[in-house]
């Protein structure tokens, strides 16, 4: 199959024609680089899904700077207080203490609010 000008998944379509005539072609030429660029799923010995998950180096258009969070705050003013409770039905953005353990720092405060309590900005760099 020839490339179209614009492909929605993948590496540009302009990027995929350096590597091949086809996009069988193309993703022959990416497996075979040091770094895979994903997985194959197959069933019944036949391929039938693929999920990129290649460096984020291999793909420049996908390549963020940092992930941005905007969570209830949970705890209290002081820095070193436990968090608290809130209702669960307003954590569906998740909580500051779930990010703060996966390494997201505060930088900024929205001017929603969730259970009472501020939606924070978290931000964790890539």
């Amino acid at each position: 199959m020839a490339f179209p000008d614009r492909t929605t998944h993948g590496p540009p379509a302009p990027q995929m024609r350096e590597l091949g005539e086809t996009r069988e072609d193309a993703m022959r030429a990416l497996a075979a680089r040091d770094v895979a660029p994903g997985v194959v799923g197959y069933a019944d010995g036949e391929p039938v899904a693929w999920c990129s998950i290649s460096p984020r180096t291999e793909i420049p258009r996908l390549g963020a700077p940092a992930v941005e969070a905007h969570p209830i705050a949970n705890r209290a003013a002081d820095a070193g207080a436990a968090p608290d409770r809130i209702d669960l039905t307003m954590a569906f953005a998740g909580t500051w203490s779930m990010f703060d353990k996966a390494g997201f720092a505060v930088v900024g405060e929205t001017k929603a609010k969730g259970s009472g309590r501020p939606r924070l900005v978290m931000r964790r760099d890539c």
